[in-house]
């Protein structure tokens, strides 16, 4: 965990598949916790963990949304920050057709 005046920030987490039925990466978010309560001085801490993170939920109760910003400072830094959305679109359309599909040709879910 790293600190910084009133906050913090985890690390993200990795481990290996082997030990997974442990749940190491629970036990580390839950130490993060702890450390986190014993430091009086820290306000907030930020789990470094996606909204759809299916088991954080049970150790972070609350959320708070960070959102990102970009700024072009000049004209090629304005024509990538336009260029942004369509990007985006691109990528999400690559991941589509890369979908995993079943044994009768329909998409993964």
């Amino acid at each position: 965990m790293l600190t910084a005046g009133e906050g913090a920030v985890s690390f993200k987490l990795a481990y290996d598949e082997a030990h997974a039925s442990c749940s190491p990466g629970i036990l580390a978010e839950v130490d993060n916790v702890r450390q986190f309560m014993e430091t009086p001085r820290l306000r907030w801490i930020d789990s470094n963990t996606a909204r759809e993170s299916t088991g954080y939920w049970r150790v972070w109760k609350d959320r708070r949304t960070v959102q990102r910003v970009t700024i072009g400072l000049s004209g090629p830094g304005r024509v990538a920050v336009a260029a942004l959305p369509l990007l985006r679109l691109a990528k999400r359309m690559v991941v589509k057709t890369r979908a995993p599909t079943g044994s009768d040709g329909a998409a993964a879910r």
